[in-house]
């Protein structure tokens, strides 16, 4: 199978006259910067754990149940017909407290919708969150 053309970075408009690496959009030295950017909006692995055990705290439990029992188990999702097993947070709370005990931030949805949306954010499973 033939190769791609070579074609500029994607920072040209920046005033980068460089080929982009094959497989990329941009330079070996902009491919380095937007991801030490991206390292940056990463949580850390103690904040990953962290966040991990405020999901088996009381206030999660009673704020789920709260958030299920209000949508009397019925997904969130239009034209969806499932029942709501999963409170979701509607904006991702990226380790802030506040937004993930916040009520107004959840809703009920089915597990196939959570799981869709959920990798619909963070661009699959396994792959690494979006910022």
């Amino acid at each position: 199978m033939p190769f791609a053309p070579p074609r500029p970075c994607k920072f040209t408009s920046r005033g980068c006259r460089k080929m982009a690496v094959p497989g990329s959009s941009c330079c070996a030295e902009h491919l380095a910067q937007v991801r030490r950017e991206a390292d940056k909006k990463r949580m850390s692995d103690e904040d990953v754990a962290r966040v991990r055990r405020w999901y088996k705290t009381k206030i999660w439990y009673a704020r789920r149940s709260a958030c299920l029992k209000a949508a009397l188990f019925r997904c969130a999702t239009p034209g969806c017909v499932n029942r709501a097993t999963d409170c979701d947070h509607i904006i991702p709370h990226c380790g802030d407290w506040s937004l993930f005990i916040e009520s107004s931030n959840h809703q009920a949805l089915c597990h196939s919708c959570h799981s869709t949306k959920t990798s619909s954010q963070d661009r699959g499973f396994g792959n690494r969150r979006k910022s």
